[in-house]
């Protein structure tokens, strides 16, 4: 049976756009939903959304990441770029599509040694007109709708381009989102990332 995941948008109006979300990866039948509030900005001042999550998955240990994973390796990231997907449901959901080249698989295909793959990391600039704002907003102006915001798991910053990542994945024949790509999504967002520190030597959530 293929996985699901959801994403539902609440949007609140002050003097300023309070925007939440709410992200879950539907990994069993009984899955509960909480919302978290925010509002900062980036350093280029995009207003940021932040999403809590709940993860039905245990992952404390290296070995129950690996026994959920459809993939686990360590590489770097070569290229980042914007992806949205549209949802069917309504509301464009923002992703940031990672292209990491593997150095090593610690599960699966190790076929995939020394090659590229692409990974779709939940979050990213999207449209408040593409993130369903001008349902929610009727009279919200043109302009206004065009302005961009930045979607942020947890207000947890997404991958950037040269990082060393150790990841464990599921992959898109899995997952019953369609995108005419084959790509892999992380099994516990950023629960299921390790970044190598370069002063440690070491990966860290």
């Amino acid at each position: 049976m293929k996985k699901k995941i959801l994403f539902i948008s609440v949007f609140l109006l002050s003097c300023l756009i309070v925007s939440s979300a709410i992200f879950v990866f539907q990994l069993s039948q009984n899955t509960k939903v909480v919302a978290n509030k925010g509002v900062e900005t980036t350093k280029e001042g995009l207003p940021i959304v932040r999403t809590t999550n709940l993860v039905t998955i245990e992952t404390d240990t290296l070995n129950q990441l690996m026994e959920t994973a459809d993939l686990g390796i360590n590489g770097v990231i070569s290229k980042t770029e914007n992806y949205v997907y549209p949802s069917p449901d309504g509301g464009d959901i923002p992703y940031t599509k990672l292209t990491v080249m593997i150095d090593h698989v610690y599960k699966g295909d190790q076929n995939l040694l020394n090659t590229e793959i692409t990974i779709l990391e939940f979050g990213g600039v999207v449209s408040k007109k593409d993130f369903g704002m001008d349902e929610k907003f009727p009279n919200m102006s043109e302009k206004e709708l065009n302005e961009e915001v930045v979607v942020l798991s947890e207000g947890l910053e997404n991958s950037r381009e040269g990082q060393e990542i150790a990841a464990f994945l599921m992959s898109s024949a899995n997952l019953d989102m369609e995108t005419g790509f084959d790509y892999y999504q992380f099994t516990a967002d950023y629960l299921s990332k390790f970044y190598l520190n370069q002063a440690t030597g070491t990966y860290e959530r």
